[in-house]
């Protein structure tokens, strides 16, 4: 049976330039090619899950704009359940300027728009698709008081929760306590213990934590035990979109295959988006990661 797994967070348009190197402080480049993607942190790890075959719901905010309707339309198409994204009246679809240098690395400034207009209240309807599900995977690009009430509800139905916490801010400890998992890469630790602020996310509830590890895989950390997940080796084009990759796959998989097998799931996905350009179009089916893990082995 498909996993099933609803989304609480940003609806982006996604404005991509390609640079031989990403710009220094007060310096001006020459970009190569301006192209439109879709977006967004919860939106990607929304199709992410739908394509590794999960039964998906999407739970965000667009503008009455054109580049709204459109992000929800390819979202619907690709069969995710759309009933649940709101039209805001008051500000436009969000945004995401991101720069993709030669190697693959980027920067990325997001635009809040309409996504920083989804509050508390607006899940009161989608309560039910959130109780009935999985997964309920959530991201910091909605506001907190926002993810917070999702976790809740998700934590009173016995559903599991993910964070990826990005944009990096301050983990309040109602979100932290009784959270399932919580999937982050280095440059968020990073900043989470910048100053020297330790930051102890089993110490402050949360049951399991997955470091994303770019080219060296992943590393999973519980009370019990510690392990390493191997990385899949590719030619990196564009990481946009590789950390909602391996966080959808992650969840889509997990109920049938167990930590284990997710986790290579998860990795082989977020390795084949990391090799192609783009947010939503790299993001892998559910065959092709299959096939990828298969002959990496």
């Amino acid at each position: 049976m498909a996993a099933r797994v609803v989304v609480v967070g940003s609806i982006n348009l996604d404005l991509v330039v390609t640079t031989e190197a990403l710009p220094e402080r007060g310096q001006t480049i020459l970009g190569s090619g301006l192209r439109r993607f879709g977006g967004g942190k919860g939106a990607n790890q929304a199709l992410a899950a739908r394509r590794m075959g999960a039964s998906v719901a999407m739970v965000g905010m667009v503008g009455r704009d054109e580049a709204g309707e459109s992000l929800v339309g390819e979202l619907a198409h690709a069969g995710i359940d759309v009933d649940h994204i709101g039209r805001c009246e008051d500000s436009p679809t969000g945004t995401a300027i991101i720069t993709v240098e030669a190697s693959g690395t980027n920067t990325i400034v997001v635009v809040a728009g309409a996504n920083g207009q989804l509050t508390a209240d607006d899940l009161e309807s989608a309560s039910e698709a959130i109780a009935g599900a999985d997964a309920l995977l959530l991201q910091l690009e909605v506001p907190m008081a926002t993810v917070v009430r999702a976790a809740q509800l998700a934590r009173s139905a016995g559903v599991a929760v993910f964070l990826n916490p990005s944009p990096v801010q301050r983990l309040p400890d109602e979100l932290l306590d009784g959270l399932d998992y919580l999937v982050l890469n280095e440059g968020e630790v990073d900043i989470l213990t910048e100053g020297g602020t330790p930051f102890s996310p089993l110490d402050r509830g949360v049951r399991t934590v997955v470091m994303t590890l770019g080219e060296r895989g992943a590393r999973v950390i519980s009370q019990d035990r510690s392990r390493e997940v191997p990385a899949f080796s590719v030619d990196a084009i564009d990481t946009t979109a590789a950390g909602d990759a391996f966080l959808g796959a992650f969840a889509a998989t997990l109920s049938e295959r167990g930590l284990d097998a997710a986790l290579i799931a998860a990795a082989g996905a977020g390795a084949l988006a990391a090799s192609r350009m783009g947010a939503q179009p790299s993001l892998p089916t559910l065959d092709e990661v299959e096939a990828f893990v298969a002959a990496s082995r």
